[in-house]
């Protein structure tokens, strides 16, 4: 007998990302220092929505893309990035 999955009519993903509304970060680089992290930032923000620099400590910065998508898009995501810019690019949770 196959188990049962429940159905539901609630988004999984908000009960997590109440303030923000991003589901998913695709991170495109990682730099150890603030200054190089803006340089490639400064670059690209024109052309590409949703980006950011963000970090966790002091010590490394990512730039990313904010993406609200269901999870099951992060390889799509990430895919179409990698043939948009030619990055190896790479996704977290928000």
């Amino acid at each position: 007998m196959p188990p049962q999955i429940r159905q539901t009519t609630e988004d999984p993903i908000s009960h997590g990302n109440k303030d923000s509304g991003v589901t998913f970060h695709v991170v495109l680089k990682q730099y150890s220092s603030l200054s190089k992290a803006n340089f490639f930032y400064n670059r690209l923000k024109d052309d590409h929505p949703g980006l950011a620099v963000i970090t966790r400590d002091s010590i490394t910065y990512k730039v990313v893309v904010n993406i609200h998508a269901p999870l099951s898009d992060t390889v799509r995501v990430s895919d179409s990035l990698y043939m948009i810019l030619g990055l190896p690019t790479y996704y977290e949770l928000h």
